[in-house]
């Protein structure tokens, strides 16, 4: 038995060196990605004709956002290649200070608090609901938030990762770096809102503009997190990859939500419907 135990434990050590490594990194990356934009040319080029079809498609999407979101928490937990950049990122924004951005900062940070992002998920939850004169939106924007932020601590325990050098912070944080519970959360709530307007079916145009408002969202509130020097740089990318893993298992769940919210009956074979 203890040939057994010392075994798994020299496998599951060897396996864990291994994914901290550049190959295994840029393979995750490359691959992950791959299947993204295969599956989206095939939505794009073979419409789902039934509700198992795009079930299917929007899974294999999360799956592969899921898989790079390990594989960079394996790289964050034992300093793997892909942190390389973490502290040079680091040194450049805080190099980079000043009062007037110290203080807009900490207004934005302010607002990815959890209590923050619950006003204003309520808000628009509640907002989004109205406009669309359907639950489904509000169910969905609410659920995603909270399921991100519940696996956003389950993710810092697991991980473990260390904040940087409290010489650098601007803000005392007390718990986990890996990732980040600001820019998990963010994405969560403006991914599902934005997951909840495609269901509209609005103008291309008007889906430009919101996917770009979306990251330009993002961006701002990963970029305040490393201005206050409380998160790495893998913590933020590892946040938005947390953030959009959620957002895609709710479009996942999001059809028979509908379903169950309307009290429709629903199988495999079933037709696709607009999104409402």
């Amino acid at each position: 038995m203890p040939v057994i135990v010392d075994l798994i434990d020299r496998t599951v050590c060897e396996v864990s060196t291994e994914a901290a490594t550049a190959e295994i990194a840029v393979s995750t990356g490359v691959v992950g990605v791959a299947v993204i934009v295969a599956s989206l040319l095939v939505d794009r080029f073979k419409p789902a004709q039934s509700l198992a079809q795009v079930t299917a498609r929007r899974a294999v999407r999360a799956a592969a956002v899921i898989v790079m979101f390990v594989e960079l928490g394996v790289q964050a937990s034992r300093s793997g290649w892909l942190t390389g950049a973490d502290a040079t990122t680091l040194d450049w924004f805080t190099t980079h200070r000043s009062s007037g951005w110290t203080v807009i900062a900490r207004a934005i940070t302010h607002a990815g608090d959890p209590a923050g992002l619950a006003v204003i998920g309520l808000l628009l939850a509640g907002l989004m609901a109205w406009w669309l004169r359907c639950a489904v939106p509000m169910v969905l924007i609410l659920g995603t938030v909270a399921v991100a932020s519940a696996a956003s601590r389950m993710s810092k325990v697991v991980v473990g990762r260390t904040r940087p050098p409290a010489v650098v912070e601007l803000m005392t944080q007390t718990d986990f770096s890996y990732p980040s519970g600001h820019v998990t959360g963010t994405v969560a709530l403006v991914g599902s809102v934005l997951l909840a307007y495609l269901g509209a079916r609005p103008a291309v145009w008007r889906r430009i503009a919101a996917g770009l408002f979306v990251v330009v969202v993002v961006a701002t509130m990963g970029a305040t997190r490393l201005y206050l020097g409380v998160h790495w740089l893998t913590d933020v990318i590892g946040g938005g990859l947390l953030g959009c893993s959620v957002v895609l298992i709710g479009a996942v769940l999001q059809p028979y939500l509908r379903a169950w919210l309307h009290g429709a009956p629903m199988n495999e074979s079933s037709k696709v419907v607009p999104t409402s």
